[in-house]
């Protein structure tokens, strides 16, 4: 008897146990979201501007033409682009870097071959060039203090390599 209890109390103490560590606190949202500000409006567009145009072909056939993309993109923000040439998968790649600091922001740009990305890792590419932009521009004005800058980091060869 008392190995059963055992073997219950276990099972109940690791149900518990998953549990905590996989439910989500609070509730769920219902009904219709907000409206987007017009802000978020703005941000929302951009985003889908830079998914649209790295994922507008097979990535993995041209890598190149993103990683420009990415650099011009770093440029326009007042960033200096830097990158590192490496062998994957048969051919040269690049990893493309901005800025400098404690904290990184990064993505893979390249994609599983046969696919356009735009999931993966497009969208992950398309935050971290948002989130460099809100950066640079936030600091310039004034409108927040870093104790610790970013190093924005873009990278192939993360499907191949």
């Amino acid at each position: 008897m008392f190995f059963w209890g055992s073997v219950l109390a276990a099972a109940v103490i690791l149900a518990a146990g998953l549990h905590y560590m996989t439910s989500m606190p609070g509730t769920s949202h219902a009904g219709p979201l907000p409206p987007m500000t017009p802000a978020g409006q703005e941000l929302a567009a951009r985003l889908k501007r830079h998914v649209a145009e790295l994922a507008r072909s097979e990535r993995n056939v041209d890598l190149e033409r993103s990683a420009k993309y990415i650099e011009s993109a770093f440029a326009a923000h007042g960033l200096a682009p830097s990158s590192q040439f490496f062998e994957s998968g048969g051919r040269q790649v690049r990893n493309i870097e901005a800025g400098s600091g404690e904290i990184v922001v990064g993505a893979h740009y390249d994609t599983v071959p046969g696919s356009p990305g735009a999931d993966d890792n497009a969208s992950g590419v398309a935050a971290g060039l948002e989130i460099a932009q809100y950066l640079v521009d936030a600091k310039a004005s004034g409108a927040i203090a870093m104790k610790r800058d970013a190093i924005f980091a873009l990278w192939s060869g993360e499907e191949l390599g």
